[in-house]
């Protein structure tokens, strides 16, 4: 190869390698402006996004509702029946309409909100007695009492006012759905076991109302939210 072809190829490589070996001022200043951009944008969101701190536990929900009964006021005929039996109803919903002696028509209405529970198979044109139990409702908020057995540790975690979610066992939670409450005390011993009580602050799911008409007492599992922290205090915490 010439000589001076060798040159001019040298001289060519250095001229692409000065500009290799430093880049432009503007794409330094930029890139680090759009760097500098992104790191403060996850600094933001990691202090505005809540990390919450659960602790599990177990729990027995003692159900103290058995129901209230809807009652023929007289001897009378069934019309028609305007609910089926396991449905969700409110207060004041019309249940049925029955005729009376006098050849009056008379609507029953529900009591409260619940769950329905016919008390037997009805017909149309069935004769009803005076007094008879018609119906059972199921009230939509149960009285309960709630105690959750907590583990050894927890007890200094969990204070009044915490939210709690509830899944009882052999109900799976995104089948039937979960209880919604919160503490209503603090940790105390009762029996040599660690346990603390909650309330429902939400109504009943209609599936698990239907699914626990005659149970009393039912073993669950309990998530306890014990404190709600910006995922960068728990960044540097941890």
């Amino acid at each position: 190869m010439p000589i001076e072809e060798e040159q001019h190829i040298s001289l060519r490589s250095n001229q692409v390698n000065k500009v290799l070996g430093k880049p432009p001022q503007w794409l330094i200043r930029w890139g680090s402006l759009v760097l500098l951009l992104i790191i403060t944008m996850l600094l933001v969101l990691s202090a505005m996004v809540v990390y919450p701190e659960t602790i599990s536990a177990g729990a027995i929900v003692t159900l103290q509702d058995t129901g209230i009964f809807v009652l023929a006021k007289q001897n009378s005929t069934l019309c028609q029946i305007l609910v089926k039996d396991k449905q969700s109803i409110k207060k004041n919903d019309a249940l049925a309409i029955v005729k009376e002696p006098a050849g009056n028509y008379d609507t029953l209405h529900a009591l409260l909100d619940g769950c329905l529970i016919a008390q037997r198979v009805f017909n149309i044109n069935d004769s009803l007695i005076k007094n008879e139990q018609l119906f059972t409702i199921m009230p939509a908020i149960k009285k309960t009492t709630i105690h959750i057995l907590l583990q050894p540790g927890q007890g200094l975690k969990v204070k009044p006012g915490m939210v709690v979610t509830i899944a009882l066992t052999g109900y799976p939670a995104d089948e039937y759905g979960v209880l919604k409450g919160h503490l209503i005390t603090g940790a105390y011993s009762e029996k040599n076991t660690l346990i603390c009580q909650a309330s429902l602050t939400e109504p009943w799911p209609s599936l698990i109302t239907q699914a626990l008409l005659t149970q009393k007492e039912i073993k669950a599992v309990a998530s306890i939210i014990v404190d709600n922290k910006p995922v960068i205090k728990s960044l540097f915490v941890h």
